[in-house]
């Protein structure tokens, strides 16, 4: 019954340590003024009131420039003041279940367009040895979309990336590598197909 003891307080210990872990995660994730207003946006329907939706989420503490407009309700992943590392110019519009991974600041420019479940991630993990490959610790990367690109339908854009000015990123393109202005990029990994005219205009 002695050694029982010890090894009781020892499970409440681990446990201990493991609800304050956990609590500490949860305080750190969760702001109360950006939950209410991601409440309210859940309630509108898709494709419509996109003006009032973006307020919302200026509302809510996003960076968003006045006629912006947010076609659905957006996932935003990360710790804490996470609605101000998402920057978005004037004109822009964003689809419905676009996912923002904004352990950085992601800048979008003006007059862009982002198609719906595209996700833009700025998190990324260093390699480690083969017992476990992605290290623990986490680096935050920005993201920026220059001014009138437009990036398809369920793109993915990886950390460190610049789409140039007037570029488009065709639906599902997987994006590796920044792009240079006015580029035409498709696949997995994107490579550029194509250089589009009127950049100028």
């Amino acid at each position: 019954m002695d050694q029982l003891i010890p090894h009781a307080g020892w499970r409440w210990t681990a446990w201990h340590a493991r609800i304050a872990r956990e609590r500490d995660s949860l305080e750190q994730s969760v702001s109360l003024r950006f939950a209410f207003w991601d409440a309210c946006i859940r309630a509108l329907p898709a494709f419509a009131l996109c003006s009032t939706r973006a307020w919302m989420y200026r509302a809510a503490g996003c960076d968003f420039e006045h006629g912006v407009t947010v076609q659905g309700r957006l996932l935003l992943l990360s710790k804490g003041p996470v609605a101000s590392r998402l920057h978005v110019g004037e004109g822009s519009i964003v689809a419905p279940r676009v996912t923002f991974g904004l352990d950085a600041d992601i800048h979008i420019g003006r007059n862009v367009s982002i198609g719906p479940s595209t996700a833009l991630y700025t998190a990324t993990h260093p390699i480690g040895f083969g017992s476990r490959r992605m290290q623990l610790w986490m680096e935050g990367r920005p993201i920026a979309v220059e001014d009138g690109a437009w990036i398809g339908s369920n793109c993915v854009i990886l950390p460190s990336i610049t789409i140039g000015r007037g570029s488009v990123v065709a639906a599902g393109a997987v994006v590796t590598e920044s792009l240079p202005p006015n580029s035409y990029a498709e696949g997995n990994p994107a490579s550029i197909r194509d250089v589009l005219p009127f950049g100028n205009r």
